[in-house]
């Protein structure tokens, strides 16, 4: 797995992170933010990502790989006067929507790239006037698509098998083709009864990475490798195996 950086804008500030302080780190950073910014308006968007690694970790049953786990999570959402209050959207929204719904609602477009944006302008979707624009959603891992969403329907790709030493970390699967209205835990794979729906999404993939373009270089090319989540999942696995 490639090593984990911190990065000030688009610079790289370190890349000795220790992993098990990332959330301290964040939060430190969001107050030193708001103390700078205190007197003007801003904005400022922050995850907590110990708090989602703690509760994947916990989940029982089987794991396939993490394009199952930490995509589909909760939002709220608060403007008084603006959003209704009590109101329920469950289509498709992304984290990747908030900056160009951001710039839409400060009229801020002329500053800002003239490059297409990978979200879209959620208002209507806050405001209650309308949908989402766009139905699809593509799943990255190190910059390559290892699934696709488009609708209610959900391909994965072909996943190899990962090893830790002897231990099975992720097993080999074939493609999986998922109806996520009717199958929310992708438990049921429906490639066999609906070859034409995973040949359809296929090729709107296909469309949406030319439109996409290349996912961008690694801003670090050369630094230690952080496998420490998988030797403790091979440990976890080391330690089944033995007590069987």
């Amino acid at each position: 797995m490639m090593g984990v950086a911190y990065l000030r804008g688009n610079d790289v500030d370190s890349i000795k992170v220790n992993q098990k302080y990332i959330t301290q780190t964040y939060t430190r950073e969001a107050v030193r933010f708001i103390d700078q910014n205190r007197d003007k308006p801003f904005f400022l968007y922050i995850t907590r990502f110990s708090t989602w690694r703690v509760a994947r970790q916990r989940r029982c049953g089987r794991e396939r790989h993490y394009v199952r786990r930490g995509q589909r999570v909760p939002t709220v959402a608060c403007w008084p006067g603006k959003i209704k209050p009590g109101t329920v959207y469950d289509d498709l929204a992304s984290h990747l929507d908030l900056y160009p719904t951001i710039i839409g609602l400060t009229g801020s477009q002329k500053s800002q790239t003239k490059k297409p944006l990978d979200g879209e302008d959620i208002s209507p979707v806050l405001f209650g006037t309308g949908k989402r624009k766009g139905n699809e959603f593509a799943y990255y891992s190190n910059g390559i698509i290892e699934a696709y969403r488009k609708g209610d329907w959900k391909i994965r790709l072909p996943q190899k098998e990962v090893k830790q030493g002897n231990a099975v970390i992720v097993a080999a699967e074939d493609t999986l083709l998922f109806n996520l209205k009717t199958d929310l835990g992708e438990q049921n794979n429906l490639l066999k009864s609906n070859p034409a729906k995973a040949r359809e999404l296929l090729a709107s993939l296909e469309v949406y990475k030319r439109q996409i373009g290349n996912t961008p270089p690694p801003l670090v090319q050369r630094m230690p490798s952080d496998d420490s989540h998988i030797r403790k999942r091979a440990e976890r696995a080391a330690g089944k195996n033995a007590g069987k």
